[in-house]
């Protein structure tokens, strides 16, 4: 059985790391016009076009730049479901079948995602 008191930690681990990730998909949203995320360059531009650029973080606040680099260091899939967990509108099993996988790889996407998450974030 789960002791009370771990699963308390891992609660409020996960409850900072959803505020985190949060923060970094609303200041993506609100400079997505003046100020494109090095995900999304990547994404659709590729390593080497992103990089071509420079990192863009000028504005970025410090703790949104640190998430931005703990998502895109996670393994393709997991990063696939962070950025669209946070990055778009919906439910999840929409954004499950959107990403052609099942809610429950999702699920299991996720969880992985979160565990990386957490040790790179240090929560």
């Amino acid at each position: 059985m789960t002791d009370p008191a771990a699963k308390s930690e891992i609660d409020s681990r996960t409850i900072a790391l959803d505020e985190l990730l949060r923060q970094w998909a609303r200041w993506g949203r609100e400079h997505q016009s003046d100020q494109v995320s090095i995900l999304w360059r990547i994404e659709h531009q590729g390593p080497v076009g992103a990089s071509i650029r420079g990192y863009p973080d000028g504005d970025m606040p410090k703790d949104v730049s640190r998430v931005e680099r703990a998502v895109m260091a996670l393994r393709t899939e997991e990063r696939m479901v962070v950025m669209a967990r946070f990055l778009t509108m919906g439910k999840e099993r929409d954004k499950a079948r959107d990403c052609e996988i099942s809610y429950s790889t999702w699920r299991l996407r996720m969880d992985k995602a979160y565990a990386e998450l957490i040790g790179r974030l240090g929560l």
